[in-house]
């Protein structure tokens, strides 16, 4: 009895796309020194299929998801034989990896330091009274706080110390719309985190039920934590989320927020808000306030604000609020 060069290939067309219905067809290239008697071809599975008339294609046309595998056997003429098999995943074509929506873009821009602000007018200024305006932009002053100064550098800076020491910005927020806050800003030691209230009206004349406090959100160095105001120092309580890494002293950070108010009645107000740094999304939240008496009427304006003992010249810029 000879020896049998045998080698048996099998090829497989669209492995990774095999789907219901469509039809499949798999070859085997056989090759060998001695003739061939028979080639049978199998599957693990029930499947219906035919084979060509030279025994060398299988078809197929595949009913249900799942892995196939189909098995070419072939005898030659001195009743030695070989074997060799492929598998088939049949099933839908796997999704694209989930990706983050992409940052919301402003609309129309309503107040930017540099435009209505001129923080890049080429006046220096320093501000330290309580609810002193800036006199280059009736919308903006500083406010409360401890041993509070106010830099305006004129180079398009600001740069803001003492304690709890707060620049507000009156640009009015309607209900059910939906705004983009943007600021950048350096940290430093004596900075324990940056606070930022916005869909406020707690500084107003009327009675506490008209004074909503506003949604506020500090960034700390590693955590983001909410809070909310039915009016000055009535707090909700809170929440956190940790972030995705740790702000560093001394470098550079893009706060982005898209938030809205939804107004379904006096009584069903919801806030949905998003916040970015550096272009990492690394909060969102949806929640009814608790307070929709308070919140009912429009919001009057917006804040950020130095947390620390000693806060001393925290470094922001590139602020702005713009419809979305």
């Amino acid at each position: 009895m000879g020896i049998s060069k045998m080698t048996i290939k099998i090829g497989l067309i669209n492995v990774a796309d095999a789907k219901i219905g469509v039809p499949i067809h798999i070859t085997a290239n056989i090759a060998s020194d001695i003739a061939i008697k028979n080639v049978e071809w199998t599957c693990d599975k029930q499947v219906n299929f035919t084979i060509s008339l030279d025994q060398k294609t299988y078809n197929f046309t595949p009913s249900v998801d799942g892995e196939y595998t189909f098995t070419c056997t072939v005898w030659d003429t001195a009743g030695l034989k070989g074997s060799a098999y492929s598998r088939v995943n049949v099933g839908s074509i796997l999704p694209p990896p989930v990706t983050p929506p992409p940052e919301p873009q402003p609309t129309g821009i309503l107040w930017s330091s540099t435009s209505q602000g001129k923080w890049n007018n080429g006046i220096p200024r320093t501000y330290t009274g309580h609810h002193e305006y800036d006199k280059y932009d009736p919308l903006t002053e500083v406010a409360a706080g401890e041993n509070r100064k106010w830099v305006i550098d004129g180079a398009g800076n600001t740069f803001l110390s003492g304690a709890r020491a707060r620049v507000y910005n009156h640009i009015p927020q309607k209900n059910n719309g939906k705004y983009q806050w943007l600021l950048t800003y350096i940290p430093n030691p004596s900075l324990d985190n940056l606070s930022l209230e916005f869909w406020s009206r707690h500084n107003e004349d009327d009675p506490p039920e008209n004074r909503y406090g506003g949604n506020i959100f500090s960034i700390h160095k590693d955590v983001i934590e909410f809070d909310e105001e039915q009016w000055h120092n009535e707090r909700n309580g809170g929440d956190s989320q940790k972030t995705t890494f740790t702000i560093e002293n001394g470098k550079t950070y893009i706060v982005k927020v898209i938030s809205q108010k939804v107004v379904a009645s006096a009584t069903d107000i919801t806030y949905k808000t998003d916040i970015w740094i550096n272009s990492i999304l690394q909060w969102h939240k949806e929640h009814k306030t608790p307070y929709p008496q308070s919140a009912i009427k429009e919001s009057l304006y917006w804040r950020f604000r130095t947390n620390g003992d000693a806060p001393v010249d925290v470094k922001v810029w590139d602020v702005s609020i713009s419809q979305v």
